[in-house]
């Protein structure tokens, strides 16, 4: 991501996050609202927290699981590095198109090879995304409580559904059948000498097949350890379920006890299956939008307090302390550079 880029995204994040917290708090009390904080239960608050911090640390679990069965050594406080600057770029990006790259290109600087942190990030989205669909397909099937309370948002959660579907088919083709890397790799090689940003076609030619060798090799890895893929999707749910029922927490910290806190979860679940493929960074205005919807009827007036926090905990903290530490990851990074220079 060049400069330019960066701080164009970077306007556009912070002028719908003003417009997303302006017509927040335009309706709530602020005095009000401090004073539901003050009473809140701080032992909730700190339970969510706490899940905030495990979604973060079980991504590094997975890359480990992932890069440990690949045969690729590095440690867990590299893959915590990995996973806070994915995070973060996550967040900040439509769709959360930056994060894969971003924790490439910090892969490919410390070393690691690049078919396996290519395949690694693949199978990382692949389980992300079917997790979400699993439990979609759970509310869409047992109907639970929470099949009830997303109604308003019916329509989106279809969307988000069939989009997050038609991810996960081009994962899968990516992940089994590596004649489709090799177009993918061949259009934006192709592309890119069109709009003249690399020259060297023979080269960079080259370069693909020698990746694709290497691709093959670590597709080749994965199949020998078959337990590797249900495990990091079985972590993956537990990831997701700990960043879904920050929700519920939150509910709980302000003294909401109905809806119990599964069919709370559930359905933050389906607000993130709406809202995740949007081109919009973190969903932000249109998951608020999602979860007003959702859960005013069962709230209400208190359901912009529990908004408010646990919107605050789940993204807006997630991106403080994604991005201060990515910050210290990067000055230290380029630090280091400059010393051996």
């Amino acid at each position: 991501m060049n400069k330019k880029t960066a701080i164009i995204q970077a306007a556009a994040f912070l002028l719908i996050m003003c417009i997303t917290l302006s017509c927040m708090l335009r309706e709530q009390n602020l005095a009000d609202f401090m004073q539901k904080l003050r009473e809140s239960d701080l032992r909730w608050i700190l339970v969510s927290l706490l899940l905030l911090v495990a979604y973060i640390l079980l991504e590094a679990v997975i890359i480990k699981t992932i890069m440990h069965t690949l045969e690729e050594h590095i440690t867990i406080m590299r893959c915590c590095k990995y996973s806070f600057i994915g995070f973060f770029f996550y967040c900040i990006s439509p769709a959360g198109s930056a994060e894969q790259p971003a924790q490439f290109g910090f892969m490919h600087r410390d070393g690691v090879n690049t078919s396996k942190s290519f395949l690694s990030l693949a199978i990382i989205t692949l389980a992300f995304k079917l997790t979400l669909l699993v439990l979609g397909s759970f509310v869409y099937i047992m109907k639970p409580k929470a099949a009830k309370m997303i109604a308003p948002i019916s329509p989106l959660c279809s969307l988000g559904f069939v989009l997050t579907a038609i991810a996960i088919a081009a994962l899968v083709c990516i992940l089994c059948i590596p004649k489709y890397v090799d177009k993918a790799a061949s259009f934006a090689i192709n592309a890119l000498i069109k709009c003249r940003m690399i020259h060297d076609r023979e080269k960079w030619a080259s370069k693909l097949d020698e990746f694709l060798a290497r691709y093959a090799d670590s597709l080749n890895m994965c199949r020998a350890h078959p337990l590797m893929l249900p495990a990091v999707l079985l972590i993956t749910i537990i990831q997701r379920i700990c960043f879904l029922a920050i929700t519920a927490a939150s509910c709980r910290a302000l003294g909401i006890l109905q809806p119990g806190a599964f069919d709370i979860t559930l359905a933050q679940a389906m607000i993130s299956l709406a809202t995740e493929m949007l081109p919009l960074p973190g969903g932000i205005g249109m998951n608020e939008l999602a979860y007003m919807k959702v859960f005013t009827p069962a709230f209400g007036e208190t359901a912009l307090s529990t908004l408010i926090v646990s919107r605050g905990i789940g993204y807006y903290c997630q991106i403080f302390i994604c991005g201060i530490t990515s910050a210290a990851i990067y000055i230290y990074v380029m630090i280091k550079g400059g010393k051996k220079k």
